[in-house]
């Protein structure tokens, strides 16, 4: 049974992520960032805000993530731009056929 705290935080991400489908991506993408997946600033973030210490919005807002963000979204966007135009549509596609799977 969730506590509070999972309330607080699903009820923060549905509004954040504006779907239940995203929403669960972002919780998920919270587990694999607390779990060390980036570096260890955005692990202790994602700790704090699945503890329920941490309000999303917060640390939404916070420089320090703003910075790491910042800095991904670059690598990100290097990335896609040597996509090819096959592997573009290809994940497009699978983004696509995995939001239809949560009925979004």
């Amino acid at each position: 049974m969730p506590d509070q705290q999972d309330d607080d935080l699903n009820r923060d991400l549905t509004q954040m992520a504006g779907s239940p489908a995203l929403a669960d991506e972002v919780r998920n993408s919270l587990h694999r960032l607390a779990d060390g997946a980036a570096s260890p600033e955005l692990a202790a973030m994602a700790r704090e805000v699945l503890s329920g210490r941490v309000l999303l919005r917060a640390a939404a807002g916070s420089e320090a993530l703003a910075a790491q963000m910042s800095e991904a979204i670059g690598r990100f966007q290097r990335w896609q731009a040597e996509l090819t135009p096959e592997e573009q549509e290809r994940l497009l596609a699978d983004a696509r056929t995995r939001f239809d799977e949560h009925g979004d």
